[in-house]
Parts: structure tokens; sequence; C-alpha cells
């Protein structure tokens, strides 16, 4: 099975995954849960740096996209920057997932933003599944958690290769 300390393999294809947005603490009186639908599809610019072009829908919200910047820095270690990750985040390999070094994301609210503070962790199961969970907080409180479960098919990315 291919695992994320083989970043060239690993972060190419298609990623679809579903989820939840469960709120916390008293926000869950004041704003549902949203189902999150999540896609993206990556393209290697180099050995070393990709883009990943993303989609989140939510069910209470509409659909955001981004694009987000990934370059391998070192074995076990990717860095990542979008718009929405003020000062982007460092993401460490292992050979069941990957987690973030926590990072601020800019969370659209009320025609704004808030910033929150997420810690960010996936792990890969035994068929090939990621499971994502990111822990969201603010001044040490934590507001909510996204998770979602994610499949990656490689299969354009393997035809694509075939053909070359």
């Amino acid at each position: 099975m291919i695992t994320p300390l083989q970043p060239r393999e690993f972060f190419t294809g298609l990623w679809r995954g579903q989820g939840e947005l469960c709120m916390r603490g008293i926000l869950r009186w004041l704003v549902r849960n949203q189902q999150v639908r999540y896609q993206g599809r990556t393209t290697w610019l180099s050995e070393k740096v990709w883009i990943a072009a993303e989609e989140f829908h939510l069910s209470g919200a509409g659909a955001v996209t981004r694009t987000t910047f990934l370059q391998w820095v070192g074995p076990l270690r990717l860095h990542m920057t979008c718009d929405d990750v003020p000062g982007g985040a460092d993401i460490l390999l292992h050979e069941r997932g990957f987690r973030f070094a926590p990072y601020l994301f800019r969370s659209p609210l009320a025609g704004g933003h808030l910033t929150v503070r997420c810690r960010d962790e996936v792990r890969l199961d035994e068929d090939g599944a990621l499971h994502d969970e990111i822990r969201m907080s603010y001044a040490g409180i934590h507001l909510a958690t996204m998770s979602m479960r994610i499949e990656i098919d490689r299969s354009l990315h393997e035809r694509a290769a075939g053909d070359a």
C-alpha cells in the first residue's frame, strides 16, 4: 500500500470525501452541524512542488474553493500554503498518515472571518482510505470538530502515466 512516506505517489490523483462539521459548547445551540463534502485534485509542478485544487461544500453554507500549494521540504515534512491558512502549515508524515503542526485558519463567519486554531490529524486505514479529524478552537475554547473519510482515486494519474 502506498503511504504518505512516498509523497510523489501518495499525494496524487483525485481525493473525494464526506463527513460532518460538529459544533461544540454553546455553538451547538446557535449553529447546526453541517454535512461536508470534499474534493481535491493534485497537479505536480516539479519533483517537490504541487498544487491541490480543493472544494469544500458545507450543507448550510455552500461551496468554498481554494488552491493549496504544497512543497516537500524534508524526508518526513511538507509545507502547505493557501489564502485561508495565514502563514501556512507544516505537515509531518508517518507511515499510517500525517498530522499538521497547529495552524491558524480564517473561517468565514457572518459576512466576516474568525481566525481559529486547528489541530489536524489524518490517519490511513487498511483499505487505503483517510480519516481526517480537525479540532478548531478560539482562545483555547473548543468550537468545532470536522471529521471526514476521504478516498483517493489514482486511476486518472495512472492512465496518464501509461500514455506517456
